[in-house]
């Protein structure tokens, strides 16, 4: 101060300040004076207050959510951002859940299709773009416990987007709950009378559908008793329902009465029955005519060695019977259409009058899943 005033001549120099002890102590810097209920300072509450209540609503589709900020780590096996290339069929079904004209999608398929990514990029997808509380249901409570290490705790670990909306808490983040920064809580629970009683949730959940009980302690279906938990939001309620068919058919004599009805069963395959039948087709990469890839139509050469003869298969497209190749698969899958019961495939897009429902439900058969292939279905079945 000395030096400032020799320069500045006008520079005037104040008596410092004295404070008397009690002011000293008040002043002192302490944490529990500046923390605000979470936030470090008042500073921190006003730039989250901004980021998650005064910014414009984000307008994404789940889809695009998924494309964008997604990052799978599945070592030894693909690491990178989420990428639709690899299962373009769960694009559609991802994105009706975000349809308030609708109140469930049902999805059917077998393993190693990538039907749980469903649940795991809708959660996203709440969390980062559309918050509503959101319940995920598995079997059991070591499955639901098996889902929330191997599943949500992976997904906030590797897309770490969603790691920085978890609150600071220690209490928001354990097996069965996860609070978040906009106030949504995702729970992990599992079929019980008192779960599925009495509490309301926007967004529910259910996967590995057919290895749940069809009647919750005398209370009735999980599905419906999840539905129902769901009926007070309105056009904002949803409910996923996933799973492996594993039921037997109720009625072998049965005729089914169009192209896409599932036989007659409990389970996944009956609520199915319920939605619009949407099953997947791919175009033949001769004739460029839409059809259903069944296992009926791969074609392969007899031989002794089980592996000789999975090594020699086809599949034939059923207009032209022309064969396509394995390679081929991931080509064709790109230009694939879900098309509903009653509508058929025009110039390369869908046409006609589907069933009138408030559920899209998907069936995918084996031939089409993104992790699997021709020649080890082929194989498993000669095995």
């Amino acid at each position: 101060l000395e030096a400032a005033a020799t320069h500045s001549p006008s520079l005037t120099l104040k008596a410092p300040t004295i404070r008397t002890p009690d002011e000293l102590e008040f002043l002192k810097p302490r944490k529990t004076r500046t923390s605000i209920a979470g936030y470090e300072d008042l500073g921190d509450l006003a730039c989250q207050t901004i980021e998650h209540i005064w910014t414009p609503p984000d307008r994404k589709t789940p889809s695009e959510w998924a494309g964008e900020e997604r990052y799978l780590n599945n070592a030894p096996g693909y690491v990178g951002p989420w990428r639709f290339s690899m299962a373009p069929y769960l694009r559609e079904p991802l994105d009706m859940l975000a349809n308030p004209d609708l109140d469930a999608v049902i999805f059917v398929g077998p393993a190693q299709c990538g039907k749980t990514e469903l649940i795991l990029n809708w959660a996203g997808y709440s969390i980062r773009v559309d918050p509503s509380d959101m319940t995920i249901f598995s079997p059991t409570q070591n499955n639901a416990r098996d889902f929330s290490n191997r599943r949500i705790d992976r997904l906030h670990r590797y897309t770490e987007v969603l790691k920085k909306e978890l609150l600071a808490e220690r209490d928001a983040d354990n097996k069965f709950d996860k609070h978040y920064k906009n106030g949504m809580i995702l729970g992990l629970a599992w079929p019980t009378k008192a779960e599925l009683a009495g509490k309301p949730i926007p967004r529910i959940a259910l996967t590995d559908r057919d290895r749940m009980e069809d009647d919750i302690e005398e209370e009735g279906d999980p599905f419906d008793l999840a539905t129902k938990r769901t009926t007070s939001f309105g056009s904002f309620a949803m409910t996923l329902c996933e799973s492996s068919p594993s039921r037997e058919i109720t009625d072998y004599r049965y005729v089914t009465k169009t192209p896409h009805e599932a036989p007659p069963t409990t389970g996944i395959l009956a609520l199915y029955n319920r939605g619009d039948r949407r099953r997947w087709y791919i175009p033949c990469g001769r004739c460029g005519e839409y059809f259903e890839p069944r296992f009926e139509l791969l074609k392969w050469t007899e031989n002794k060695s089980i592996l000789d003869a999975a090594e020699s298969v086809h599949m034939q497209c059923p207009v032209c019977d022309g064969l396509i190749h394995p390679d081929e698969r991931f080509t064709l899958q790109q230009s694939g259409l879900w098309l509903p019961d009653g509508c058929h495939i025009e110039n390369g897009a869908v046409a006609g009058t589907p069933r009138r429902t408030k559920f899209a439900s998907y069936w995918l058969e084996g031939c089409a899943a993104a992790f699997t292939n021709w020649p080890k279905l082929v194989s498993t079945y000669l095995t």
